[in-house]
């Protein structure tokens, strides 16, 4: 399990989420950043899992998933039981090798081709991403040992 998952406090400005109900809006928050969640943003929920963490009866919890995934915050396979939250990537960015070598590894293994079909691209910016900004840091370790060598 996870320690944190960031959860922007744009998501308050969101249309999408504001037309939510308090119910929907819940469903999302708990999609987004409850237990089951990890670093791919995606996984498998079944709905057990979800009644008992929310103690909700099984009909307000499937009404709630059908508004969020509806609204376009989460794209969820009924046939697997599998989730993402598309743009994950935007507030939990990959920040080290492992992270994007387990990511890759994740894609490959959901069974959902609906939602791995949603974050392959995803997960293919965010470690080219990633990769640039390692460039970027390793380029500019460069330029301050050069400018320390020589004084500057």
């Amino acid at each position: 399990m996870r320690e944190f998952t960031m959860v922007t406090p744009q998501t308050w400005q969101s249309k999408k989420f504001r037309a939510l109900s308090t119910e929907g809006k819940l469903a999302f928050l708990y999609m987004m950043a409850g237990p089951h969640q990890n670093s791919a943003g995606a996984y498998r929920l079944p709905d057990v899992y979800a009644l008992g963490d929310l103690d909700w009866p099984e009909a307000k919890f499937t009404a709630a998933r059908k508004e969020v995934v509806n609204a376009g915050l989460v794209i969820y396979d009924e046939d697997t039981g599998e989730l993402y939250i598309p743009g994950w990537f935007s507030w939990n960015q990959i920040d080290n090798a492992s992270h994007a070598k387990g990511t890759s590894r994740f894609v490959s293994s959901i069974e959902s081709d609906l939602v791995r079909e949603a974050m392959e691209p995803e997960v293919d910016a965010e470690i080219q991403r990633y990769e640039e900004r390692q460039a970027a840091k390793r380029s500019n370790a460069v330029v301050s040992s050069l400018n320390q060598r020589f004084g500057r």
